[in-house]
């Protein structure tokens, strides 16, 4: 199969730009960018990340039938088609997102891969081949920022949006390596009845100099987009044994604290050592840590995800599965994963009515905790009816506004740690 390289795609799209067209017709250039490829590099080798690129532009062309495309770098491709409008361009994207469900081939490891698609619009009269193309890059750009698959459309205020993203990576990068701006802070997770402290968990907060405060939201998912997120993970691990050591010399009982890993962080074989070298070089227990993972993070290999967070609880440490039942939810995961417990998406909680659906559903999570013997952590607990509903169901574990928000380290031990 020949693929174009971005100089003769967009020779080719020139030409087809400058030929006459019907009214009420566009010219739809798509941008795709596939993701995980990375991590199953740094899993897999070199060799198994080639063959699923193969596999995946095979299968890209297949879908597109006969329409040129052309591979950008490692893991961007672009085609064009004609489009009566948004609608149908969008429409079409989304079946790009079909096609990829299945599992791709990695030299023997099923692994299924995420997809963003950026979408520039060339209507009549229109012949800049590489305007167009620019705007379809900034338009994945966005997408990818949104989640695993996700479509945009390139409008003008994309390029404000983007120029943003990159003056806040710079920022968040000059913040990492000068230690500045960026603090934790801790969300209780406690017994819904008595109230009583399970744990907390570490949030990154971050209030830019130049942008004032950044949501988490937006400056996580700018790390995630580059290797600023290992940077920030273990910035919050070294910042959270330095809390643990004061929060020891104050004489509190010490909580399990709760610290997210990014997938980036599970592709990494070491990763298991590098945590224990950082604890016990501050000469603190295991115990006092719990690792939470998202699905997400995990979905794309799930046996060398398994494998290393086996090594981590070999090791002592805690290792949670977070936001259930929020995407890719799975029982094979649950079976091949050696976790300790699972936190529930606050999706099941936040419509919860009397006998309704919702309520079904935690229901059924009620017993997949059960027969799997792992303890059921609620996010997203907001109400006083949330509380006495998951409490009438039979749920132990909460977390949310509810009980508390997340708090700087002094306020959590002034109103949890100081009464446990």
């Amino acid at each position: 199969m020949g693929l174009l390289d971005r100089s003769g795609f967009r020779l080719e799209l020139a030409a087809v730009l400058a030929r006459p067209r019907r009214a009420g017709t566009q010219i739809a250039v798509f941008t795709l960018r596939l993701r995980r490829v990375r991590r199953i590099r740094a899993a897999l080798g070199d060799a198994a990340a080639d063959a699923l690129l193969t596999e995946a532009a095979h299968r890209l062309a297949a879908f597109i039938g006969g329409a040129s495309l052309a591979r950008l770098d490692g893991t961007r491709f672009c085609f064009y088609r004609q489009v009566s409008g948004e609608d149908e361009a969008c429409e079409f994207a989304r079946g790009v997102f079909a096609a990829f469900q299945r599992p791709l081939d990695a030299h023997g490891v099923d692994v299924v891969i995420g997809v963003n698609v950026g979408i520039g619009l060339a209507p009549l009269g229109m012949d800049g081949a590489e305007e167009v193309m620019s705007q379809s890059g900034c338009a994945l750009d966005r997408a990818a920022a949104l989640s695993e698959y996700s479509v945009n459309l390139y409008t003008p205020s994309l390029r404000e949006s983007a120029a943003r993203r990159l003056a806040l990576e710079a920022a968040l990068r000059r913040a990492l390596e000068h230690d500045l701006s960026l603090h934790l802070q801790y969300q209780p997770k406690v017994g819904l009845t008595a109230w009583n402290l399970y744990g907390v968990e570490a949030l990154c907060r971050w209030t830019c100099p130049n942008f004032g405060v950044v949501p988490a939201s937006e400056f996580i998912s700018i790390a995630e987009e580059s290797e600023l997120i290992e940077l920030l993970g273990w910035w919050v691990l070294e910042q959270v044994c330095q809390q643990l050591l004061r929060w020891r010399a104050e004489g509190f009982v010490l909580p399990c604290v709760a610290i997210n890993l990014s997938g980036r962080q599970l592709s990494d074989a070491e990763l298991p050592r590098k945590i224990l070298q950082c604890t016990s070089r501050h000469g603190l227990a295991p115990a006092l840590f719990e690792f939470e993972i998202t699905e997400s993070t995990i979905v794309a290999d799930v046996s060398v995800a398994a494998a290393t967070l086996a090594r981590i609880r070999a090791l002592g440490f805690r290792v949670t599965l977070d936001d259930f039942g929020a995407e890719h939810s799975n029982l094979h995961y649950l079976r091949k994963l050696p976790i300790d417990s699972l936190k529930i998406d606050k999706q099941f909680v936040e419509d919860l009515a009397d006998g309704g659906a919702d309520e079904a559903l935690c229901r059924a999570m009620l017993l997949l905790g059960d027969m799997l013997e792992l303890p059921l952590i609620v996010e997203g607990v907001e109400t006083e009816w949330q509380c006495a509903t998951l409490i009438r169901l039979g749920f132990q574990w909460g977390q949310g506004f509810h009980f508390s928000a997340a708090l700087p380290a002094a306020e959590l031990a002034d109103r949890w740690l100081a009464r446990h």
